[in-house]
């Protein structure tokens, strides 16, 4: 039924109304009353104020615990709501955002049991698409993204709605400039990446490119970097292979460090550009974002690609530059150091990150160069010079070495290492290089690796470098505390004495340092049944303490004064061939044993010192064990022997003759040392006399040359190349402690409460006063607005016949037989009109007549000749009609002739006759014709029109619609149509 346009804003105003009073009763009647039901239907209303005021109500519910929880069991309200914002008001979208927002606070323990959704199931992906395609206020947005949030907050919702698209939705808002959504994302993804298990739906994310984004972004808070950081941080520490590449990397390791879906989460965040995020936080100096940067560096450093484009990218300077550098750059103003104070034990966690960054770095020696160019070994020589004595400061102390080490793979780069001080630094450090056996071996290996070149000898020694080895092996007397040093590191401090002791002019410093305490504490005796490889390792290291004692003894005389002084020198002499199995280790360990007696005994000194020094070795046994390798030592070492053996007995008759004649006659006189000191000399010689009788004068001279020389070089501990060279690469077990807790708190709305109100009516609704249509119009073909029906009287175009003489005359044209039944109604209509206008006679009447009783007599006569004529005369025959013998009254006959239109026989409505009628027995010729003419100018009209014409005419005459006859000669008037 049509409405008019009055009624629909009255019912639009109602139904605001009756929207209104529900929401401001729906508080109190929510329990007791469908006032919910009843809101929601309302909601669906086309009318803006409407919908708002439902929103309103929606929104004002929501916002209170109790009656969200009402809210909660209606699963329509949902739909309902993300049908609301899909209009383009702002307000009923800030309010049906509010409303979700807070419904998404409800636990899940408040819905019903089964229910696997906070809202109803498919309103989170509708809801999506108005946040992120239909709604265009920033304000709005950022309620969404607070509702995105909470539905985030249910721990075991959180993978669905993760599923749903919450999480990439946030992440789309967070292209926009507004900190709060940033904050709202960040804060989301730190939260999931301290989870493990959804670390792989983090990647699906490309959660790098995201922070990466994030990070480039102005307007950026201080709390938005360090959950970032932390973020890439706790990614790159998970160590669980993805599901898809478990069994590829349990049969191939090395896929590990290759791309692709096998890749680890390590490499496919470095693919998926984490590095440039990383290289954007580290330009702000802020400790807890630097320290998780480092520790990011770290944990994705550990494969070899990553190493790769970790230096492509020149993040080397950045560890270097910003990250072992203090926690504050001389950029940050006091105001920000105030705020960005660091503690001395996270400025120690950061530089332990970056460290073991770039130890993992260096464990590649194609970067060797880059990590050079950097810096990196004055940072780090600054940290040990300046690093303190606690028990934590050993594994900064250990990357430190670590990173040094392998950068000495190069020879071209070990001379950096002792222009900046290394030795000194790690001087500072003795209890650590005590106490710590991986330091210990790694700093003795890397003295070791130094003292391969002759060029560096002096300086090592003037730099205390034996001093650093004593302490590494622990031989040092005057050490509080002290450990036994691990072969690895024994053998690698014996190696490099062996080095040192060859330097020119340099062997009363290495003898002042402390070497005779490594060599003594090298040849202890260790366990007393060795295995094959620790045998092979003791006679290395006794041969190469042999080497040590033989090149101190080239030395000169004030070093071999210091080495007979020595009451250790005997005893570690006969350790060395005592160790040594018989066999190539043994004869090699004599001849440097013999050698270096020879160079000690041939010492010539007047000082009451070389006596002494003499009377030591003596006394320690030196004669006995002089003879013993005579044997041992091999035929061509024999002579070596008788000569050092007579150099002691040369020695000591120039001590007897010094001390006078009587000396040696007076047996009282001897102490019973002299004479036990005689007898072994005797012994001695004795023994010797076959080896001097072949010597001669060229013998002599060889041997002096022999033990003059120094000793050959021994092979190197580590050969420089890549298949021999071990690195060290960082320490796989540091864990990276985040200071920004897990947080998972609910948002609210943040929407004043004076707001709620929804908003007056403009005015109050008036009694509605009785509506009268308008009459007199005209009916039109189309009607817009309201309308009403009219109802006409069913005799009111009843048409009345009056005058008797038009009834006779129809009734005639009715009873004849033939056709021409339209001539006698056309001449009954004319006369009728002439008779009522006044204007025919009485001669004009008779006329009619008769032509009317001659015109039926012809019609009878002509239908008998037609009835006897013959059927094969095609020209002559003419259809014959019997009249029907029902009668019908004469009103519906002339209102059925009246109706009909001209047709082919001519005007039926004027009296011209069709063919077959005689020109003699009807009107004359002439004036048919005139009729005719006269029919066919009449305008066509609607007989709507007509009406109108006729009601609008005062006098019952048309004008222009007098229709007259014109016969030659006749002088009869016009005839008018009736009025039908």
């Amino acid at each position: 039924v049509p409405v008019s346009a009055t009624a629909v804003s009255t019912t639009r105003e109602t139904l605001r109304s009756c929207a209104t009073a529900c929401c401001n009763l729906a508080a109190e009647a929510l329990e007791k009353t469908p006032v919910l039901d009843m809101l929601i239907d309302l909601s669906a209303s086309s009318y803006a104020p409407t919908t708002l005021t439902c929103a309103i109500a929606f929104a004002k519910l929501a916002s209170s615990a109790p009656h969200r929880t009402q809210l909660t069991r209606c699963a329509e309200l949902y739909p309902a709501l993300t049908l609301m914002m899909r209009c383009g008001v702002e307000d009923i979208q800030i309010y049906s955002a509010v409303a979700l927002c807070n419904l998404a606070v409800e636990p899940p323990a408040a819905r019903p049991v089964g229910t696997r959704y906070v809202w109803k199931e498919g309103t989170v992906p509708d809801f999506i698409v108005n946040a992120l395609l239909r709604i265009n206020s920033d304000s709005t947005k950022e309620i969404c993204a607070r509702a995105l949030f909470n539905l985030l907050t249910h721990d075991d919702l959180r993978a669905a709605h993760i599923k749903d698209g919450v999480l990439y939705a946030l992440v789309k808002l967070a292209r926009l400039e507004s900190g709060e959504i940033r904050g709202l994302c960040v804060t989301a993804l730190y939260n999931l990446s301290c989870d493990p298990a959804l670390a792989d739906t983090l990647m699906e994310l490309n959660v790098a490119q995201v922070v990466t984004k994030l990070c480039e972004m102005e307007f950026s808070s201080q709390e938005i970097h360090r959950r970032l950081a932390a973020c890439l941080t706790h990614l790159a520490a998970d160590t669980k292979p993805p599901a898809a590449a478990k069994k590829a990397a349990t049969s191939d390791p090395a896929a590990s460090g290759a791309s692709g879906p096998a890749a680890s989460t390590a490499v496919r965040l470095v693919e998926g550009g984490a590095l440039v995020a990383l290289l954007v936080l580290c330009e702000h100096a802020d400790p807890p974002t630097r320290q998780a940067c480092a520790a990011a560096l770290c944990f994705l450093s550990v494969h070899r690609v990553n190493c790769e484009a970790i230096a492509a990218l020149g993040l080397v300077n950045v560890l270097t530059n910003k990250l072992l550098l203090p926690a504050l750059d001389d950029t940050v103003s006091v105001e920000e150091s105030e705020t960005t104070e660091t503690t001395p034990q996270e400025q120690r966690h950061q530089h332990e990150f970056a460290l073991n960054a770039l130890c993992n770095i260096s464990c590649l020696p194609a970067l060797h160069d880059r990590v050079m160019e950097a810096g990196v070994v004055a940072q780090i020589v600054r940290l040990l010079a300046a690093g303190d004595e606690q028990p934590e400061g050993e594994t900064v102390l250990l990357a430190c070495v670590q990173t040094l080490d392998n950068l000495t793979f190069h020879a071209r780069h070990r001379r950096a290492l002792l222009t900046h001080g290394l030795v000194p630094a790690l001087l500072e450090r003795p209890r650590v290089l005590r106490s710590s056996p991986r330091v210990g071996n790694v700093c003795a290996e890397l003295v070791a690796t130094l003292c391969e070149d002759p060029q560096h000898w002096s300086e090592l020694i003037a730099s205390g470098a034996v001093r650093m080895l004593r302490e590494i092996a622990g031989a040092d007397p005057r050490a509080e505390s002290s450990s036994t040093a691990t072969p690895t590191a024994l053998r690698a401090c014996i190696y490099a004495l062996s080095q040192l002791a060859r330097c020119e002019k340099a062997g009363a410093a290495v003898l002042a340092d402390g070497v005779l305490d490594v060599v003594a504490l090298a040849l202890k005796p260790e366990t007393p049944s060795p295995d094959a490889t620790s045998l092979e390792a003791q006679q290395e290291t006794a041969e190469r303490c042999a080497v040590i004692l033989r090149a101190l003894s080239t030395q000169g005389e004030a070093v071999c004064l210091l080495l007979m002084q020595d009451s250790r020198l005997v005893p570690l002499l006969r350790a060395v061939t005592a160790a040594c199995c018989p066999g190539r280790r043994q004869a090699q360990a004599s001849k440097h044993v013999i050698l270096a007696l020879y160079n000690l005994t041939a010492c010539v000194s007047d000082s009451d010192d070389d006596a002494s020094g003499m009377d030591a070795l003596v006394r320690g046994g030196v004669v006995p064990l002089l003879i013993r390798l005579s044997v041992d030592g091999g035929s061509d070492m024999a002579p070596a022997c008788a000569v050092a053996l007579a150099h002691i007995k040369h020695r000591y008759k120039q001590r007897q003759a010094a001390e006078g004649e009587a000396a040696s006659s007076d047996q009282a006189t001897l102490t019973p040392e002299d004479a036990e000191l005689k007898n072994l000399m005797e012994d001695g010689v004795v023994a010797a006399l076959l080896a001097m009788l072949e010597l001669d004068q060229t013998g002599i001279q060889r041997v002096d040359r022999l033990a003059s020389a120094m000793p050959l070089t021994l092979p190197v501990l580590r050969v420089a190349n890549e298949k021999d060279w071990t690195f060290l690469a960082g320490s796989a077990t540091l864990r990276f402690e985040a200071p920004l807790p897990v947080c998972w708190d609910f948002r609210s709305s943040a929407i004043d409460d004076a707001r709620f109100v929804p908003a007056e009516p403009r005015s109050f609704l008036a009694v509605l006063a009785p509506a009268a249509p308008t009459t007199g119009s005209s009916v039109q073909d189309k009607l817009y607005g309201s309308y009403q029906v009219l109802q006409v009287r069913a005799d009111k175009c009843r048409l009345q016949l009056d005058n008797p003489l038009f009834v006779r005359q129809a009734a005639v044209g009715l009873d004849s037989p033939s056709g021409g039944n339209t001539n006698y109604l056309a001449d009954a209509i004319a006369l009728a009109i002439a008779e009522e206008l006044g204007d025919v006679d009485d001669d004009r009447r008779r006329e009619l007549r008769a032509s009317n009783s001659l015109r039926q007599r012809t019609t009878v006569a002509s239908a008998s000749s037609r009835s006897v004529a013959s059927p094969g005369d095609d020209e002559d025959e003419v259809e014959t009609r019997a009249p029907s013998p029902l009668k019908k009254s004469a009103a519906s006959t002339a209102r059925s002739l009246l109706a009909r239109s001209t047709s082919s026989r001519g005007s039926a409505v004027f009296g011209v006759s069709g063919g077959g009628g005689d020109s003699n027995s009807s009107l004359p010729h002439h004036s048919a014709k005139a009729a005719a003419s006269a029919s066919s100018s009449l305008p066509h009209r609607s007989s709507r029109s007509s009406v109108h014409d006729g009601n609008s005419g005062g006098s019952g005459v048309r004008k222009g619609s007098h229709l007259r006859l014109h016969p030659s000669g006749d002088s009869s008037s016009g005839v008018t149509l009736p009025k039908l």
